[in-house]
């Protein structure tokens, strides 16, 4: 019907009767509102042609159209749209961004690929699955997109390119297909997986980013054996996942303030833990560390909450600095028991409610090791501790600590500043102590 179009397009749609291809940017910016068929025997839509056009009463596109170009139809309006012609094997990047597809519900079935962009920030509200036989999504091609009724991806996916589906609602997804064995970068960052309970079970590698803000609230198991990159989940909802698969190594910033507070132990192959790898996650449920663990690097578990952790493991050689900086740790009674050095801020901040003692071993603290941190249950000091490096107890709750270790020879400055030291008896330094370094102030 072109009754009630402008005069303008009306010409050009009566001209237009038996055409098999509409030239670029013909309709751009037009209202078609009126307008519910195109001439049957179109092919191609070329770039642009109908870019930001109201075609609100369009319900189909004509049956032996093969083409559609780039940004075709991007912006438009086609809300009334329900599916795609069989013979359509070419839809061209960004054919379909910021497009109104609400009622969409399939794709071709001859679509073996989609490509860069093609349904970015398009609402595909209504679209249930994608085409049987697709094997490749390109990059960004449904990023940003409402999938909220895609329910699962053909079983012959075996490539989904880089932010494929970043910041999309796919609310319905219960799985991802057995023939994918890589997530790449970015590829479900910030989506909604609300409803994912698994992963391939080929998958073998996470790449970095893979998840960033991922809403994964159903996830429970990830498959074995798994590479898991840098920022894989980081600030994702992991809120079921009860255990990781085998790995020596969690890499840097890997869950990062995820939330993973279902899960209750580490893999028992962990050897290291790299830098910020669990920086604010939550990790309530986590009562030990492997037996196997032998280093935990800097800022590993900054801010975390482990609160059900009790105690460290004895293979742990290393603690770099902040390691457990402004943690919870207000269930751990003790530290590895052959530690010689707390490093630089390792503790600072930290809930240490229920630690009454240190390592039987430690000969030194180093600056800023315990500033701030809840010791208030610690009694003594160990016998072994040579060294308390500056600011190492600054603002430090110790109203517990009664004496201090009579074989210490050095505090530096601000060791004990603003401590609370409420119940420490008097110090005496012994004749080898720096005697140019006061000692500590009871307050």
């Amino acid at each position: 019907m072109i009754c009630s179009l402008s005069d303008e397009h009306r010409q050009l749609l009566l001209g237009l009767e038996n055409a098999e291809k509409i030239e670029a940017a013909t309709f751009q910016n037009a209202n078609l509102s009126a307008l519910s068929t195109l001439p049957p025997k179109l092919k191609t839509i070329e770039s642009h042609a109908f870019e930001n056009a109201n075609l609100s009463a369009l319900s189909n596109l004509p049956p032996n159209l093969t083409t559609i170009d780039k940004f075709a139809f991007s912006g438009a309006n086609l809300s009334t749209l329900e599916e795609l012609p069989s013979e359509l094997t070419t839809i061209n990047r960004y054919a379909f961004i910021d497009t109104n597809l609400s009622s969409l519900k399939r794709l071709p079935s001859k679509l073996w690929m989609i490509e860069w962009a093609t349904f970015q920030n398009a609402n595909l509200s209504s679209l249930k699955e994608l085409p049987p036989n697709l094997t490749t999504i390109e990059a960004r091609a449904f990023s940003k997109a409402n999938l909220s009724t895609l329910e699962k991806l053909p079983s012959t996916l075996a490539i989904i390119q880089n932010s494929a589906f970043s910041e999309a609602k796919l609310l319905s997804l219960e799985e991802l297909p057995a023939a994918l064995t890589m997530i790449r970068y970015h590829v479900f960052s910030k989506s909604d997986l609300s409803k994912l309970t698994k992963l391939s079970p080929n998958l073998t590698t996470i790449k970095s980013n893979a998840f960033l803000g991922a809403n994964l609230s159903e996830l429970r198991e990830l498959p074995s054996p798994l590479t898991i990159e840098s920022h894989a989940f980081e600030e994702a909802n992991l809120s079921k996942l009860t255990k990781l698969p085998p790995m020596r190594t969690i890499q840097w910033n890997a869950f990062s303030q995820a939330n993973l507070s279902a899960l209750e132990e580490l893999p028992l192959t962990l050897e290291t833990i790299n830098s910020s790898a669990f920086y604010k996650a939550v990790l309530s449920s986590l009562e030990k560390l492997p037996p196997t663990l032998t280093t935990i690097n800097w800022n590993a578990f900054d801010g975390a909450n482990l609160s059900s952790l009790k105690e460290l493991p004895p293979t742990l050689t290393t603690i770099e600095r902040n390691a457990f900086a402004n943690a919870n740790l207000r269930e751990l009674t003790q530290l590895t028991p052959t530690l010689t050095t707390i490093e630089e801020g390792a503790f600072a901040g930290a809930n240490l409610l229920s630690l009454k003692e240190l390592p039987p071993t430690l000969k030194t603290i180093n600056k800023f090791a315990f500033q701030e941190a809840d010791l208030s249950s610690l009694k003594e000091l160990p016998p072994t501790l040579k060294t308390i490096n500056k600011f190492a107890f600054q603002e430090a709750d110790l109203s517990s600590l009664k004496e201090l270790p009579p074989n210490l020879t050095t505090i530096e400055d601000g060791a004990f500043l603003d401590a609370a030291l409420s119940s420490l008896e008097e110090f005496t330094p012994t004749l080898n102590m720096e005697q140019s370094i006061p000692p500590p102030s009871q307050h």
